[in-house]
């Protein structure tokens, strides 16, 4: 009478099988990782950028002789953070001029402390520039400009070769007295 085995255990083909499904489903859950890094990126970036316009734009509202004056008239690509203005209005102590305190907000916003390298739009954001103009005049409106790059992740730019993409945050608003 012939013999009957009875299977114990699993064949390698059911193994490699197994093993091919837990590869792809890895592949889904790193790809769904990346997605969500990405998207934690850019939100991060937005979020520094709408909290660094708020700030400047608060520190203007405290200081609307200097706005009227344009002493709040900025351009990031002249400006140099190694040099620090020469009143710090930020002591309690300090008596400056509305224009000081207008020199000392834009130092401290877009430098932050350290020439650019602590905190402030500089340090912040990746290679920031900062605009801030009337187009008119100044008692009329103000337009404020905050750019940054953001790096691509994933397939996003592989085909232009970018690696990264430019973004722009742009307020209008009026600040009277």
């Amino acid at each position: 009478m012939p013999r009957i085995s009875l299977q114990h255990g699993f064949s390698l083909i059911e193994v490699l099988v197994a093993v091919l499904v837990i590869a792809i489903g890895l592949l889904g859950v790193a790809g769904m990782q990346l997605v969500g890094l990405k998207g934690n990126q850019q939100s991060f970036s937005k979020n520094q950028a709408a909290h660094h316009a708020q700030a400047i734009l608060e520190r203007m509202r405290g200081n609307p002789a200097a706005v009227i004056s344009d002493s709040y008239l900025f351009d990031s690509t002249t400006y140099n953070c190694a040099v620090e203005p020469a009143e710090n209005c930020g002591l309690a102590s300090a008596t400056c001029t509305p224009a000081q305190i207008a020199s000392y907000d834009l130092f401290r916003a877009y430098c932050g402390r350290k020439g650019g390298t602590v905190g402030g739009i500089k340090g912040d954001l990746s290679n920031a520039t900062l605009n801030i103009s009337c187009p008119v005049d100044c008692e009329t409106g103000v337009a404020l400009m905050l750019g940054w790059d953001e790096q691509l992740l994933g397939n996003e730019g592989k085909k232009s070769g970018d690696k990264t993409i430019s973004r722009e945050l742009t307020i209008n608003t009026v600040i009277g007295e």
